[in-house]
């Protein structure tokens, strides 16, 4: 984050903050004690190319010692007002990146402004972007998020992103670097949104992070990371973990770290530099895993200026636990957006309609939905995967549906985990050849004839396709038109899909980025198209037939 004037705005509302500080909030957060004989405000500064940011917290000190007590947060993946219900705002708390996607709508509408405004109010000091970090809209919302923020972001391997600060504590410097995970194309986020994301090596950009430091004097080195801990079965894809880090850049002291879902419930050293994680527990349910705040205890050697040791413990999060008033009156704005939007009509269905994912023809929804994004884009072709109306990530229902009668905004998310009940899909709309949606269609029989649940045909609007299972794999379409004519291999048309299809479909792999128009959330698309045609009618014309 590139402070600039930004620094005397912050640390004008951090004093402001501070002095109206409600006694009543401080005393029911879940904290360690600390000994009144031995305990004092202690001024912190936070330096960041020369722009500084100014705070009083509460620590450890005697002649010869002092203790910094650091709150950090990971992954807290929705769960943020629960996480800083721990944490006050005199305290130092860094965060390790994921502070937001909770993977359900109140997530979605939210777009990480919740959580920013709840880490300003609890006076978060310094954090990193995750992977998650540009979900919402890629690097444009990313950037209202930093602005958004009273805390620098820090990343050294981020372009446009300060790479370290300095913190000083009665006289002791500390340098604290950033870092994140080099992995930009994934499901979550458009990778046409994040084009202009530029990121460089970890490792590298760390090693010349903590060189620069150890110029200026700075005796005491601490990353914070998003890296993840270590590879294993459910992270097969890092590029490089904290453990590597630690193993490859000398002089880190402390790497307090996030990613992988993975607390550190014992001590980890790697060739002298400790490692501590907190965050979420598990992949399985970010409302249901076990959550964890880190709290970590640095004792300094006040003659020398060094740590002497490194003491961390978690804090369990409890979820059921009565949020502090000023987190709840944050909470309460983003809950009462949720429910408007929920609850927005947009329009009437004349019958029920119905996708069931293993269907072996069109079906009511399909159509629809299809329909609904050619006429958006104007293309020729429209094609949807019918793992697109999963409404569950395991062991999804066979079917889903939109109900007769008023249809809400509500009603349509719950067609699909990918129109806002879990994540957010958007179109994309580019030219392809007749002999790519000839593939296409050839890979829809093959996931209809698959073992998996949730795979089926692929939906289609604009074009009508005749299909024999018993063939061969690869000459099973018979018959394919576009309008009223016969599909042509070498003719190119105008075709439109989900983004997740047009990134992750391996047929679709090579194509020329720059061609490619980004679309908006199919969720509004669908909910403007039953506007303006309402009631919609359930039809199935016979655009996809079994010979």
């Amino acid at each position: 984050m590139l402070i600039n004037n930004r620094s005397n705005e912050i640390k004008i509302r951090r004093e402001i903050k501070q002095n109206k500080i409600d006694e009543k909030i401080c005393n029911t957060v879940d904290r360690v004690d600390i000994s009144k004989e031995t305990s004092k405000p202690l001024d912190i500064t936070l330096d960041i190319d020369g722009k500084k940011l100014r705070k009083t917290i509460t620590g450890y000190v005697s002649d010869k010692t002092l203790t910094l007590n650091i709150k950090h947060t990971n992954d807290a993946h929705g769960n943020m007002p629960s996480m800083a219900n721990l944490i006050r705002p005199e305290e130092f708390w860094v965060d390790a990146g994921d502070a937001w996607q909770g993977y359900d709508f109140h997530s979605i509408i939210s777009g990480g402004r919740e959580e920013t405004e709840i880490m300003n109010q609890r006076d978060c000091d310094l954090a990193v972007p995750g992977n998650h970090f540009y979900d919402d809209g890629g690097t444009v919302s990313g950037k209202k998020l930093v602005d958004m923020a009273e805390f620098p972001y820090l990343s050294a391997n981020v372009k446009g992103m300060e790479p370290y600060a300095i913190v000083e504590i009665e006289g002791i410097k500390i340098g604290i670097a950033g870092v994140r995970t080099t992995r930009k194309k994934y499901s979550m986020v458009d990778p046409s949104k994040v084009k202009d994301l530029e990121m460089t090596d970890p490792v590298e950009s760390v090693k010349k992070s903590v060189e620069e430091l150890k110029a200026k004097g700075i005796k005491n080195i601490i990353v914070l990371s998003h890296l993840g801990l270590e590879k294993d079965e459910t992270h097969q894809d890092l590029t490089v973990s904290d453990k590597e880090l630690a193993a490859r850049v000398p002089g880190i002291d402390l790497i307090i770290g996030g990613h992988t879902h993975t607390p550190t419930k014992e001590k980890i050293y790697v060739d002298g530099t400790r490692i501590v994680h907190a965050g979420i527990e598990g992949h399985k349910d970010a409302k249901k895993d076990k959550i964890y705040v880190g709290e970590i205890a640095l004792n300094f050697d006040r003659a020398s200026g060094k740590i002497t040791d490194i003491s961390h413990s978690l804090l369990p999060v409890n979820r059921d636990s009565e949020l502090s008033e000023d987190i709840k009156k944050i909470k309460d704005v983003y809950l009462q957006e949720e429910k408007k939007e929920r609850e927005e009509k947009v329009g009437y269905a004349g019958g029920k309609l119905i996708h069931e994912l293993k269907t072996p023809v069109d079906s009511t929804l399909g159509n629809m939905m299809t329909d609904a994004l050619r006429e958006e884009t104007g293309a020729d072709v429209a094609l949807i995967d019918s793992n697109l109306f999963s409404t569950e990530r395991i062991n999804p229902p066979p079917f889903s549906s939109l109900p007769e009668g008023e249809i809400t905004m509500k009603d349509i998310m719950e067609t699909s985990l990918w129109l806002g009940k879990s994540q957010e899909q958007t179109v994309e709309t580019w030219n392809v050849n007749g002999k790519t949606i000839k593939s296409l269609l050839e890979d829809g029989v093959n996931r209809l004839l698959s073992s998996k649940k949730n795979e089926g045909l692929y939906q289609v609007s604009g074009l009508k396709m005749a299909y024999d299972r018993k063939r061969p794999d690869g000459d099973r379409i018979t018959e394919v038109f576009i309008g009223d004519k016969p599909l042509r291999s070498d003719k190119t048309y105008k075709f439109t899909t989900s983004f997740y299809n047009g990134n992750w479909n391996p047929i679709l792999s090579g194509r020329d980025e720059a061609q490619v128009t980004d679309g908006r959330k199919i969720r509004h698309i669908l909910a403007d198209y039953i506007k303006s045609h309402s009631p919609v009618q359930p039809v199935q014309d016979g655009r996809i037939r079994t010979v």
